[in-house]
């Protein structure tokens, strides 16, 4: 049974839901990143007025979740980025790992925020370091993770780099910006292509699946400790 918003008054919301997707008041899957991005109480950036919900597994597989969520937001910390999603009665969701069939949906936004994690850690790294250790975090996507990742995200790497003083001190960050780059026509044809066979092969059911990409666990679980004075994986 899903644990939806009329159960807000006799069950309690968890801290972190996990084998997510999001969807809109179509059903029709959605990136959390079209969501108002929530730095404070009172100050968000961007965002639009579409509904969108969140539904995923919680407390360890007891309890499917189906909450509207109204903002996001991401914290930096020493050993992985954290991405929370903000329900519309208030209280924060973390989200630890998506469907596996999701990943396409959200995986610019997930390579956008490890990249910044990384670069926060090591302002000094190259981009060709940097981009080593993004395909060593995201092994397991059919699409290799590239700079087009970080162009769908242009406006929001500005804004995070203002709050984030050693993101300022990159100066593959600060290129990025100042130049503007556009997408690689190569690599957009090809993620498209590889995107809509992902899709074709989907399962039937809507719904996430509590042994659904087990496998994939250690891929989010142990993404990155970027906090040592070296590049690579610990």
């Amino acid at each position: 049974m899903w644990s939806s918003d009329d159960d807000d008054d006799v069950e309690a919301l968890p801290e972190s839901v996990t084998n997510y997707d999001f969807v809109c008041e179509r059903e029709e899957p959605i990136s959390f990143s079209v969501l108002p991005v929530q730095w404070s109480e009172d100050e968000t950036f961007g965002g639009g007025e579409k509904q969108i919900f969140l539904r995923g597994i919680a407390d360890d597989g007891l309890r499917k979740i189906y909450k509207q969520v109204i903002a996001w937001k991401v914290d930096l910390p020493c050993v992985k980025p954290e991405i929370s999603v903000l329900s519309k009665d208030e209280n924060w969701i973390m989200l630890p790992r998506p469907r596996k069939i999701f990943e396409e949906i959200i995986g610019s936004i997930l390579i956008t925020v490890h990249c910044l994690h990384f670069i926060k850690y090591h302002p000094k790294a190259s981009g060709r370091l940097l981009w080593d250790n993004m395909s060593k975090v995201f092994s397991l996507y059919e699409v290799s993770p590239s700079q087009n990742d970080l162009v769908d995200h242009y406006n929001f790497i500005a804004d995070v780099v203002k709050r984030e003083k050693a993101l300022s001190k990159s100066k593959y960050v600060l290129t990025f910006l100042e130049e503007k780059p556009e997408k690689s026509k190569v690599l957009e044809q090809d993620l498209q292509a590889k995107s809509k066979s992902s899709f074709i092969v989907d399962d039937t059911s809507d719904e996430p699946r509590e042994d659904e990409s087990k496998e994939e666990q250690d891929q989010f679980d142990s993404i990155c400790s970027f906090c040592d004075d070296g590049g690579d994986l610990l």
